[in-house]
This record gives C-alpha cells, sequence and structure tokens, in this order.
C-alpha cells in the first residue's frame, strides 16, 4: 500500500479511523484531543498554583525566623542602662 514505512503517519490512521461506519468513533477522535488538551491545561495551572503557595510559604517563613532572630538576640552592642561612670562615682564618694 505504502512505498515506505515513512509515508504512515499519525494522520493517516487518524483519516482511517474517522472515515469507519461508525458516527461516534468519527467524533471520539476530536473529543479525545479536547479533552487531553485542557487536562494539560488544568494540570498545569495547578502545578502552577501549587508552586506559587510553595514559594509564598518559604518567604513566610523566612520572614517569620528572622523577627524570632531579632526579638530573642541580644544587642550586639548593648548600651548601659545607668551612666556606670555615675555609679561608680557614688560609690566613690559613699566609701
Amino acid at each position: 500500500m505504502f512505498g515506505s514505512s515513512e509515508a504512515r503517519t499519525d494522520h493517516h490512521f487518524r483519516d482511517r479511523a474517522d472515515s469507519s461506519s461508525d458516527p461516534e468513533a468519527a467524533r471520539a477522535g476530536p473529543f479525545a484531543r479536547q479533552s487531553i488538551a485542557e487536562f494539560k491545561k488544568a494540570s498545569n495551572e495547578l502545578k502552577s498554583t501549587l508552586e506559587e503557595e510553595i514559594r509564598l510559604e518559604e518567604q513566610r517563613s523566612t520572614i517569620e525566623e528572622k523577627k524570632a532572630q531579632s526579638v530573642t538576640a541580644p544587642p550586639v552592642n548593648p548600651t548601659p542602662l545607668v551612666d556606670e561612670h555615675v555609679v561608680a562615682r557614688k560609690a566613690d564618694q559613699s566609701a
């Protein structure tokens, strides 16, 4: 029927299926292709949504960790609440 195996394509077999005597089979091909395309679109949207949610959650946890570190970490250069020189002078004067 064909001169080489390369001449056989999906298009050829699709045409043969569409020209079958069963009208439901002829309509199934385009419906299946449309359904697969819609499924791929929906799964890509779901994947994008999940990736975005994961990214946002990672940002939130990073911010919370930074806040927790700033609250619990002692200051790098603590400033005295009382002037140490005044306290030392008062101690010297009372002695």
